[in-house]
């Protein structure tokens, strides 16, 4: 799988759940099978979640 594969997943993921309000989140590809992803998540019920997530998805 390539990066770009994966961030859309994570994409589709945060547009389609009901309970999350509003999203601020970057994607960094930083090779053919690696990135970087950060950003925040906010709920419907005023919380926020922060990620920091490192990724290589090569198989």
């Amino acid at each position: 799988m390539r990066i770009e594969a994966y961030f859309e997943q994570i994409r589709q993921l945060i547009e389609n759940n009901l309970i999350i309000t509003a999203s601020n989140v970057t994607y960094d590809k930083r090779a053919t099978h690696e990135g970087f992803i950060r950003g925040e998540l906010y709920f419907v019920d005023g919380s926020e979640l922060h990620i920091r997530e490192f990724v290589d998805v090569e198989e």
